[in-house]
């Protein structure tokens, strides 16, 4: 098993920013694209990294009924 943590500072100083101003949905998209997030969204079955640019860029906002569904059978994708 490989661990890489390159991915992590990126998203963590989109998420301090993200406060400050619109969401960077072009900056989501890259990030959404490392190996590492690919991996994760394989892992959940997910389909598309759509719902979670959604979600990340409305972060601040967003209402817990608004928050996409991110697969068909999300309780299952949760329990992993």
């Amino acid at each position: 098993m490989e661990l890489r943590i390159s991915s992590i500072p990126v998203m963590l100083d989109f998420l301090s920013k993200h406060g400050t101003g619109s969401a960077n949905t072009a900056l989501l998209k890259r990030i959404f694209c490392h190996d590492d997030y690919q991996f994760e969204i394989r892992r959940y079955g997910l389909s598309s990294i759509e719902p979670l640019i959604v979600y990340f860029s409305q972060l601040k906002s967003i209402k817990v009924n608004d928050i996409p569904d991110l697969c068909e059978e999300r309780e299952k994708c949760l329990e992993r």
